[in-house]
């Protein structure tokens, strides 16, 4: 995409944004009763959440024998999200790529080929989970939601036929004639094969993606009591389970907006109000993004000190070749 669509893209977001925030004005008046108590229990789940996903990323790195200290495991993970912010797609992968490139000789195609079989586990435990608690709820509740049943095994079923194929067949080829697509698919077969050699190392990569579901799932629910939505947790499990997708969709800093529609439509589907859906899922962003700027202005600045002190090739070049071989 042209930097001119992108930067119409974005402004379109926030055209849309905006009018969002103008028509619902009184919808907005339910913050004031968010208490300090809420807004100090959201800040625990995101500090939760945050360790998750960076003790996640320290086991990855030991796929390659490379042990990183706490200031770079914690401190990548933090950094990498808070860049995200601001810089469209991937941009916070990007930089991370960079820095263990500098630090640890880490190949930008173990890298990239590594990140890509990780999103794929994730999507697919993510739709696992999604299908589990629908028929929790089902048992529970005796509400069964059909149509995020089917497409959580849709969704499923997609992601294990791309795993399968790419662990047994050059599944890449099929897309020779779309280049995204085939970088992508490749990356994902040398991605999966690293993790077919350390089974020990992906039971514990799944068990703490799960974990960071559940967390996050937590934290949504929280947003949701806050500003006086009732609803059960199933529901909200099995929404933070299929937001993991929107991954895919990284068309804004941070996915800034795509993530709280998808929040919204998922809650609707569900039988929770879609605006007051969104709202809860704007205020479960906002605590984040604090607890994320803050603690990534600290580490960013002692990760920039340690590459200062390493020599260094142009970041320039180094952007171009990350950036040609992510989807």
């Amino acid at each position: 995409m042209q930097q001119w669509h992108k930067n119409l893209f974005y402004l379109l977001i926030l055209v849309v944004l905006a009018i969002f925030l103008y028509s619902n004005k009184g919808l907005f008046l339910s913050l004031k009763n968010i208490s300090c108590i809420d807004l100090l229990s959201l800040s625990c789940f995101s500090l939760i959440s945050i360790y998750l996903n960076s003790s996640q990323f320290r086991y990855l790195s030991e796929m390659f024998n490379i042990s990183l200290k706490f200031k770079e495991w914690f401190g990548l993970a933090v950094a990498n999200t808070m860049h995200n912010y601001y810089i469209p797609a991937r941009g916070g992968t990007v930089l991370k790529a960079i820095y263990l490139k500098k630090t640890h000789s880490l190949s930008y195609s173990n890298f990239i080929s590594l990140t890509a079989g990780t999103y794929l586990l994730g999507f697919f435990l993510a739709s696992a989970s999604a299908i589990l608690f629908i028929l929790a709820s089902f048992l529970l509740y005796q509400e069964f939601y059909g149509t995020v049943f089917f497409i959580s095994i849709g969704l499923g079923a997609a992601t294990a036929i791309i795993g399968v194929f790419s662990l047994h067949v050059k599944f890449s080829s099929v897309f020779q004639k779309i280049p995204k697509l085939h970088k992508f698919v490749r990356n994902v077969e040398k991605g999966l094969f690293f993790f077919k050699k350390n089974k020990k190392l992906l039971i514990k990569i799944l068990l703490f993606k799960f974990l960071f579901i559940v967390i996050m799932a937590l934290k949504l629910y929280w947003a949701f009591k806050a500003i006086g939505i009732e609803t059960n947790l199933i529901t909200i499990f099995i929404v933070q389970s299929l937001v993991v997708f929107s991954m895919i969709l990284s068309l804004t800093p941070g996915n800034l907006g795509i993530r709280e529609g998808i929040i919204g439509l998922l809650a609707a589907m569900l039988d929770i109000p879609l605006k007051k859906a969104i709202l809860g899922a704007f205020v479960d962003r906002a605590v984040m993004m604090c607890i994320v700027i803050f603690l990534g202005l600290i580490f960013t600045r002692i990760l920039a000190a340690d590459l200062e002190k390493r020599a260094t090739s142009t970041e320039k070049d180094d952007t171009v070749q990350i950036e040609n071989n992510l989807l």
